[in-house]
């Protein structure tokens, strides 16, 4: 009895997995007919991949929610590190 409950799960969990792998192999299908166009990629290093893209007035996606236009204050947040000190030593611990 026990052996034949085991053997009806494990036969339930493969075909949940057969049908998982069908769904995610049609859902992955290529309309490019196998041709992908990504275009070139930009030089980072001759600074071609660098935008100063600004700010968006009116953002949409999360990216241009990170860099909306606001009328808050600019601020440098560049905390003093230690290994900045003289001779990279560090304070003592109190």
């Amino acid at each position: 009895m026990k052996s034949m409950t085991m053997r009806s799960l494990l036969s339930i969990l493969f075909a949940l997995l057969t049908a998982l792998a069908i769904v995610t192999a049609a859902a992955c299908s290529d309309d490019a007919g196998g041709q992908m166009d990504l275009g070139a990629a930009p030089d980072l290093a001759t600074g071609g991949g660098v935008m100063d893209m600004g700010c968006f007035m009116n953002p949409t996606t999360h990216v241009q929610i990170i860099n909306a236009c606001t009328s808050a204050q600019s601020y440098d947040k560049t905390p003093p590190y230690p290994a900045a000190a003289p001779n990279g030593v560090l304070p003592p611990l109190p």
